[in-house]
């Protein structure tokens, strides 16, 4: 029997070859090339994940199995929370953000969330942190729902980093963001097909608007295409399914804006594809990749056609919806105009802003026309919360983007992209989620900024080390007080948590009312 040292073993592992390593029984051989060979895929630690425990003489392992719903328990808490969200679609509901919270603190304690650095814990509690201080600083609590929904985002960011520390949990919780998807886009299809049914109507789903549903179907292409085409077997296959239909929403929605997000979440996963396929000389994560774009096509055109919408004529166009609509020049026109008043307000009020909810009676001041939000999120921090409110915000790109340098330093090869599909999967679809905020108001939404956090807290945790250090656990323990504190306060003062579905109940002002 031939041993092998650590540095040989390794070097053996590192070349693919049909060859059985020497004295090592073929099963085990399988398994080692599994884990850390070429051809590792990060799906296989899937295999028998939903399997009962069982003893030795075959019963029911009842310990091992009450032992592993409870330590499962906490997560699939926190993930149902996200269900929970986007069958109540837009809803800004006392009970709605209160179950979410509530769904999202037990994990926060099983994963051990303040052993994370006390960085991270500080960054994650200035969102919720920075809107209590502008209601404080205006004397005025309307509003602070915007706090509560972050705080929600907060906390939940937090657990996933500190709970997703292996390749099988973000595994999981990429397929369940993918499903999430699938499920979304279920609803949106029941719904386009009942309310005022017609082919070139725009797909919403529970969200009521078309570009935010699109934001939230691209977060299922991500998480689908990456483990759908970096993987294998079943899990990888259903990953497949998620990303196709979720691209079909995408161009279902007319979202245009939507549409680029996702041709470039599309093009990142080919990139992934191509590496994979050139180092391991196959083709088959191409041909994936294919099959979910061309799925992503053909659905929408039968979605479209005769078969679901009789008297309609036929048509190929799987882009009517955004063809149809016209040029871009009034929507951006409006834009660049609300971010003009935008800036003028904030520069009128550096400090803590106009306060929370103002910017439509603040924007006719500046000749703009009047909209609840400026279509970008850093224009509305700054307009309505000044210095204070934009700090969180700045912090946000700054975190995203030194998170992509650290991921891709060196550059992933096949065996990072194999290993933990899931983890690029969930980087891209932040990258996209932060960049769609540039022109929409997503962090409205909850189920957003739900989805925003997980995948951000999936991206985080291969990159942060865990902490034992005083210092972290105190912060920790003093962002989930401070947390908490926004969202009792938000629930309990906050009157435009009634003012559904949008938070200026009143309409908006025309005229100026200084």
């Amino acid at each position: 029997m031939t041993v092998f040292s650590p540095g040989a073993l390794r070097n053996r592992l590192g070349v693919r070859s049909a060859v059985v390593l020497e004295g090592v029984p073929p099963r085990v051989d399988r398994k080692i090339r599994r884990m850390g060979t070429e051809t590792s895929v990060g799906t296989d630690q899937l295999t028998g994940m939903l399997r009962v425990p069982r003893t030795p003489d075959g019963a029911v392992d009842s310990r091992a199995l009450l032992v592993r719903i409870g330590r499962a328990a906490p997560a699939f808490i926190a993930l149902w929370g996200l269900f929970w969200l986007t069958g109540r679609g837009i809803a800004t509901q006392h009970l709605d953000v209160g179950i979410a919270v509530a769904t999202a603190v037990p994990l926060w304690i099983a994963a051990r969330a303040w052993r994370l650095p006390w960085w991270l814990h500080a960054g994650a509690a200035s969102f919720p942190l920075s809107i209590a201080v502008i209601a404080l600083a205006h004397a005025d609590p309307t509003g602070t729902v915007r706090g509560a929904k972050l705080a929600y985002g907060a906390i939940l960011f937090l657990a996933i980093a500190a709970w997703a520390r292996t390749v099988r949990r973000r595994l999981v919780v990429g397929l369940l963001i993918a499903g999430l998807g699938l499920g979304a886009f279920a609803l949106a299809w029941m719904t386009w097909m009942t309310v005022q049914p017609a082919p070139w109507n725009l797909m919403k789903g529970t969200l009521d608007w078309h570009n935010q549903f699109a934001i939230q179907m691209i977060f299922g292409v991500s998480a689908g295409i990456f483990i759908g085409v970096l993987g294998r077997g079943g899990w990888s296959i259903f990953a497949m399914v998620c990303a196709a239909v979720c691209g079909a929403g995408v161009v279902l929605s007319g979202s245009r804006y939507g549409f680029a997000l996702a041709c470039a979440v599309v093009a990142a996963a080919l990139a992934a594809a191509l590496v994979v396929t050139i180092r391991e000389r196959r083709r088959g994560p191409v041909a994936r990749w294919a099959a979910v774009l061309a799925g992503a096509l053909i659905l929408p055109v039968l979605l479209r056609s005769p078969l679901f919408f009789p008297g309609f004529a036929f048509g190929v166009d799987p882009f009517g919806t955004m063809t149809q609509r016209g040029g871009l020049d009034s929507s951006g026109a409006t834009r660049l105009d609300w971010w003009r008043a935008a800036w003028e307000i904030g520069l009128d009020h550096s400090a803590v802003g106009s306060g929370l909810l103002t910017f439509a009676h603040q924007a006719v001041c500046h000749a703009a026309m009047p909209q609840w939000h400026p279509h970008n999120e850093w224009a509305y921090t700054w307009a309505e919360g000044g210095a204070v409110g934009l700090l969180p915000m700045l912090l946000l790109l700054a975190g995203v983007l030194a998170l992509v340098v650290r991921s891709l330093r060196p550059l992933p090869g096949n065996v990072e992209l194999r290993r933990d599909p899931a983890r690029w999967g969930g980087l891209v679809a932040l990258v996209a989620a932060v960049g769609h905020l540039v022109l929409e108001y997503d962090l409205y939404y909850t189920t957003l900024v739900g989805l925003i956090s997980v995948t951000g807290g999936m991206a985080v945790a291969p990159v942060v080390r865990l902490s034992g250090r005083r210092a972290s656990e105190v912060m920790a323990w003093c962002g989930l007080a401070v947390a908490l504190a926004v969202v009792v306060g938000a629930v309990t003062l906050d009157p435009s948590f009634e003012t559904w579905p949008w938070p200026v109940i009143d309409g908006y002002p025309q005229v100026c009312a200084r």
